[in-house]
């Protein structure tokens, strides 16, 4: 699977599409559908489909002047602030886009998963995203693809998740090679409706996010994805960290929790491909 740098095509796909966001969106056009509509514009994409369960985001304000240091591309901002989360879910029936039935068997082995994203919130070329900081997985055979073909930073972990659905209690602890910890439980409603997020709200500018950056050896790059738009919930969270997140240096040192969301499924969420980017 060879890579494709960032393109004038990719380019003026990318101009018209800023120009969506900032004019139709305001007609009642979602960031869901206007990424929808950016994906199937371009030659093979989406490349993966999965199904992702059980989504837990945990939110945090941190210093920007820090964080920009642990982060190579620009920090977006909200109303002046920047922020990290950990979203903690599960992969399931990733598949090749264009023959799904066929690949399900092939990559359930290698991809099915817990996972923890440590993510920021940046801009390239004006476009928004998230660069994945850290990411810990519990299954090692998913490790030696992430890196080299995605750019993701993929590191093992092993993981305990329980999710009580009738109580609305989630329980994750990973543990590292190295015996780094990290423990987090979440309580929501379970009788809550859960609803989308308000338009041009944190909430929104933290979970709708359609792009993804990544840096490894010194090359960048980006994938896109596409989804529904989240139906979540408010949820309440303790967390331990017991080294797993370098709670003594770092973005992690004075950061403040801002809030928390839970999401039950998503359900074929399309993954495109990993495109190199330039300067």
């Amino acid at each position: 699977m060879g890579f494709e740098d960032e393109s004038e095509d990719d380019d003026e796909n990318d101009c018209c599409f800023m120009k969506m966001v900032c004019g139709e969106r305001r007609d009642g056009v979602n960031l869901s559908q206007l990424a929808r509509v950016r994906m199937l514009s371009l030659p093979g994409e989406p490349l993966f489909i999965a199904d992702w369960c059980d989504l837990f985001f945990l939110h945090f304000a941190v210093d920007a002047e820090v964080l920009q240091r642990e982060v190579p591309f620009p920090l977006d901002l909200f109303e002046g602030r920047a922020f990290v989360s950990l979203v903690s879910f599960g992969l399931e029936r990733l598949r090749l886009f264009q023959a799904p039935t066929l690949t399900e068997g092939v990559f359930g082995p290698f991809t099915r998963s817990h996972f923890l994203n440590v993510r920021a919130y940046v801009t390239h070329r004006g476009e928004p995203g998230i660069y994945f900081m850290q990411e810990f997985l519990s299954n090692r055979l998913s490790i030696p693809f992430g890196r080299p073909v995605y750019g993701l930073p993929y590191h093992h972990a092993a993981a305990r998740r329980e999710i009580y659905r009738d109580d609305g209690r989630m329980d994750l602890e990973l543990n590292a090679a190295d015996k780094r910890t990290l423990t987090l439980r979440a309580t929501y409603d379970a009788a809550e409706r859960p609803e989308p997020c308000a338009a041009v709200s944190l909430t929104e500018f933290l979970l709708e996010r359609y792009t993804a950056y990544t840096c490894h050896r010194g090359i960048k790059r980006r994938f896109r994805i596409w989804h529904p738009p989240w139906q979540q919930r408010a949820v309440a969270f303790q967390a331990r960290d017991e080294g797993l997140l370098g709670r003594n240096s770092g973005w992690f040192a004075e950061a403040e929790v801002k809030g928390w969301n839970f999401a039950a499924l998503g359900k074929d969420v399309w993954m495109g491909r990993p495109c190199v980017l330039k300067g």
